[in-house]
């Protein structure tokens, strides 16, 4: 994605970069500053350990005044701290997985593509797509979401009943997510080490904080 030219931090950077901030004395918090719709599986789990880890020695905030979903949020669920901006979109707890039938394609212009497999799964798109196949997928896609949901309900809090009510790919704009359990607080704006809770809003400056885009 950086070849062309879009900004974007992979998950190996922000454990990295998180772990990092951790293991330094001279941190007192870790704010993850997110924009972002989300990205793939692989990877995702290493960063959002680390995150979760992070927290329970650290003070680690999620500023968001864009958009934080599915895989994002997946990274950002178990921070401390969780605010959003009035706008911010917040959620998308869910996983999907796409393969193309390009029988039709092949069809329309005078190919006939023949697989020969080993198994009933391979090569699937090529020459259509089997309900057998897609019970399998819908299968992984299934566990992987258990996963995802487990680590919801971990770094929010939820019992299975409300974190079943939000597992539905959907998300939240600004205080609706604060109102279901997805972040904490709205805030027009943030400062980076600034402490907020219901009461107060305290400039911390002199603290040394470390900031993960």
């Amino acid at each position: 994605m950086r070849d062309y030219g879009i900004r974007v931090t992979g998950y190996d950077e922000i454990e990295a970069a998180v772990r990092k901030a951790v293991a330094d004395e001279r941190v007192e918090e870790i704010v993850l500053n997110v924009d972002s719709p989300g990205g793939m599986v692989r990877g995702v789990m290493g960063a959002a350990r680390a995150v979760r880890e992070a927290a329970d020695s650290k003070q680690v905030t999620v500023w968001c005044d864009g958009m934080c979903a599915s895989a994002a949020y997946w990274v950002c669920c178990g921070a401390f701290c969780f605010l959003v901006g009035p706008t911010a979109d917040i959620g998308s707890i869910g996983v999907y997985q796409v393969w193309y039938d390009t029988s039709g394609a092949n069809a329309r212009y005078g190919f006939r593509p023949v697989v020969i497999r080993s198994g009933a799964h391979k090569g699937m798109g090529i020459d259509g797509i089997t309900d057998e196949q897609i019970a399998a997928e819908q299968e992984n896609v299934d566990a992987i979401a258990e996963l995802f949901k487990g680590a919801v309900a971990d770094g929010r809090g939820l019992g299975s009943e409300q974190l079943e009510a939000l597992a539905t790919g959907q998300t939240w704009v600004g205080a609706r997510a604060v109102t279901v359990g997805l972040a904490d607080r709205v805030l027009e704006t943030y400062t980076v080490g600034q402490i907020v809770d219901d009461e107060q809003e305290i400039n911390m400056s002199e603290k040394q904080t470390t900031a993960v885009p």
